[in-house]
């Protein structure tokens, strides 16, 4: 079994998960396949003609490819050279390769833009990707900078209010798959520790591969996310002057309760 350096662990500690490898990307894709986000996003829209979008955590293209497939013009930011990597390879076979456009850096280190796009899309559960509160709040304040004036903020997360120590000792499969080189990967998680004080979980990520020869290889390594809750961001909406239109409990378009499963955020910059 491979354990990750002192330092790759805390660097580790300020996000959920490290998607920079290919065959981790690989899986990643054929797991996330759902689109009822995509549609619902697409409703919000409606038929407002081809927009300037900005998706932030654009990860493998799942909700980027169809909005780019739609007429709009998007731009994506991941860290992950390889997450890209397979995004861009997904565009070429759909004719969009010409249009493809991913800055390949932490969201957090740079601007997004000044009053560039029309719509920001926040989707995916990206803010319990960041391990702090002024790291998830950073991210509604660049959207909100990034935003044109009545341009719009997509934020979809599960709607997290349990307290913490309820996941303590959670364990599951979080991605398993097949490469196209025959190696099988599975990627486990268990929640190891909470700090209900910062609202902040520590996952324990074990990674399995076997290759066709039958070669086997453990890695583990501890990542953090911080869970938000539908107040939490209808706060900071709110702190950084944004109008929310309407919020949704659930891909179907439900109205949002505080026992609901998601909190989805459709909100306007004034």
């Amino acid at each position: 079994m491979i354990r990750r350096s002192r330092s790759e662990e805390q660097n580790m500690l300020t996000r959920s998960d490290n998607y920079d490898r290919a065959l981790l990307a690989e899986i990643y894709d054929q797991t996330m396949t759902h689109a009822e986000d995509v549609a619902l996003l697409r409703s919000l829209i409606g038929d407002a003609g081809s927009l300037d979008i900005l998706e932030c955590f654009s990860g493998t293209g799942r909700i980027m490819l169809p909005l780019l497939a739609d007429g709009h013009n998007v731009t994506g930011i991941e860290i992950a050279q390889a997450m890209v990597d397979r995004s861009r390879n997904k565009a070429e076979p759909l004719g969009l390769a010409h249009k493809f456009n991913v800055w390949v850096r932490d969201a957090l280190s740079e601007p997004w833009g000044e009053e560039n796009y029309d719509v920001v899309v926040l989707g995916s559960n990206s803010l319990f990707e960041l391990a702090t509160v002024r790291a998830q709040k950073r991210c509604i304040e660049l959207a909100c900078q990034a935003l044109r004036p009545s341009g719009h903020l997509f934020v979809d997360n599960n709607n997290w209010t349990s307290p913490l120590r309820e996941s303590l000792g959670a364990s599951w499969v979080a991605l398993e798959g097949l490469g196209t080189d025959g190696t099988f990967a599975r990627q486990t998680a268990e929640t190891i520790s909470v700090d209900e004080s910062n609202g902040l979980t520590v996952t324990r990520r074990r990674w399995y591969l076997r290759t066709p020869a039958g070669e086997e290889s453990w890695e583990e390594y501890d990542t953090s996310k911080r869970p938000v809750s539908g107040a939490e961001v209808r706060s900071w909406l709110t702190e950084f002057g944004f109008t929310i239109e309407r919020v949704c409990g659930d891909f179907r378009g439900t109205a949002f309760d505080e026992q609901s499963e998601r909190a989805i955020f459709w909100a306007r910059k004034i």
